[in-house]
């Protein structure tokens, strides 16, 4: 087996790998022998199948697959050996030589591949200063957690009229006629109405009825056709039975329903809280909500310096990358075809994040930054918690938390996380098959 190797530029090597029969002939000797032991052929015994047979049916996928770890040792080897630091993967190149594999043929076989170099490069501090914000939660945004609290853990109670705009409205609604009498087998039906779903201005005469009261309003003209699309949702029907109909509608009210706030107790600080044991009273209630809210923005605090820093030196720190490798390299191993066009558009961002892991990786080295596993699971954690609180959700149990950290740790590849540029490795986004070893090999991509 040789490798030879030419420049294409100062950060672009093609290398050219010459395996022998002498390389392969008896890997794949014992390759057929392992595998005749182990299959099940008709019209012979388990086991006792010949060789010969094996040859002639698989002979040339496990000759490729032969050759494919002959190709991933050697140019493992021959990067380690030169001691290169690549970016991505050696790709196959468009002139490698195109040979059908033929195990009835004891001939060498040549495979060309192209590596793209790290470039070499000084980051540039220039005594930058950053700012970590910190928010402290104040008492407007304690009380509005806590009233939010309070209506989700409510109950509903019926009442004459509107309280408020979160108030239900339970109306029976009939068709009118061309003078405004309910039409004689027209259309009827029962639905809810919100106050929030009615148009800026439009609610007056809403707020103004009690249950039993009737009113001709316009259906068309006092619900927010943005929020509720009204022919599916409120009544039902097609949007053309809807244009037949006269918009025009009779509204009775049979009833209103308003959130009663659930009451300030160990019940609901059993269900608010996650039933953690420590919160007895209103004042432990809020202190662990404004504990939550401070630990969310605490997290954003982290993530607007950590990005200010990756802003920062990206733009001062100049660093040559070998654009045209990178380019081929995204086309040819991501999961999905890439355009011309769409790689055009996003190869600025790929090379951002490149030049980031870049720098990043560098800052580790010299400081000697080593990530231990609890700094992992920190990481998730606030994620985790983050994206709580995004969609609203502050009433959890620390037990609850750790489940969800050790399930993602179980279900998901580091590369899959969604850990901070920090801690996880997050270069171009085919950049997750690294790693993959595969039957067709890393670097032999499907020899057949």
């Amino acid at each position: 087996m040789n490798i030879t190797s030419t420049s294409v530029s100062k950060l672009n090597t093609k290398l050219m790998v010459t395996i022998t029969k002498e390389d392969y002939e008896s890997n794949v000797s014992a390759a057929l022998k392992k595998h005749a032991k182990q299959a099940s052929l008709k019209g012979f015994r388990p086991g006792q199948v010949p060789v010969g047979v094996m040859k002639k049916m698989y002979g040339n996928s496990i000759l490729a697959e032969e050759l494919n770890k002959i190709i991933d040792n050697s140019i493992k080897n021959y990067i380690d050996e030169n001691k290169l630091t690549i970016l991505g993967q050696p790709i196959p190149t468009d002139s490698s030589p195109q040979t059908a594999i033929d195990i009835t043929m004891d001939k060498p076989y040549e495979f060309e591949f192209e590596i793209g170099l790290s470039p070499e490069f000084d980051i540039q501090y220039s005594n930058h200063q950053f700012e970590k914000q910190r928010v402290e939660a104040s008492e407007e945004s304690i009380q509005k957690e806590v009233d939010r609290l309070r209506r989700r853990f409510g109950n509903l109670k019926d009442v004459d009229a509107v309280i408020s705009d979160e108030d239900l409205m339970y109306f029976n609604i009939s068709e009118l006629d061309e003078n405004n009498a309910i039409k004689e087998g027209g259309f009827t039906k029962s639905t809810i109405v919100s106050l929030k779903d009615v148009l800026p201005g439009k609610g007056e005469a809403l707020k103004k009825m009690k249950s039993g009261s009737q009113a001709q309003l316009n259906i068309a003209e006092i619900l927010d056709n943005n929020k509720i699309n009204i022919a599916k949702y409120v009544l039902g029907v097609t949007e053309e039975e809807l244009a037949a109909m006269n918009p025009v509608f009779n509204f009775e009210l049979t009833k209103v329903s308003t959130m009663e706030p659930a009451e300030m107790n160990a019940d609901f600080f059993a269900k608010a809280a996650g039933g953690d044991d420590s919160i007895v009273d209103e004042a432990s209630f809020k202190a662990k909500i404004k504990s939550s809210i401070e630990d969310y923005y605490k997290n954003e605090a982290e993530h607007k310096l950590s990005q200010d820093i990756f802003e920062k030196l990206v733009l001062d720190t100049p660093i040559e990358l070998p654009d045209a490798f990178l380019k081929r390299f995204i086309k040819k191993t991501n999961e999905k075809p890439i355009t011309d066009e769409i790689l055009d558009r996003e190869f600025g961002h790929y090379a951002k994040e490149l030049k980031w892991d870049l720098i990043s990786g560098k800052l580790a080295k010299e400081n000697e930054i080593k990530v231990d596993f609890q700094e992992v699971k920190d990481a998730l954690r606030m994620n985790i918690l983050q994206q709580m609180y995004q969609y609203g959700y502050m009433n959890f149990t620390e037990e609850q938390i750790d489940n969800y950290v050790n399930n993602m740790l179980k279900d998901k590849k580091p590369s899959e996380s969604n850990l901070p540029r920090s801690i996880g490795y997050k270069s171009l986004e085919c950049s997750e098959r690294q790693g993959d070893h595969s039957r067709n090999g890393i670097y032999g991509r499907g020899l057949q």
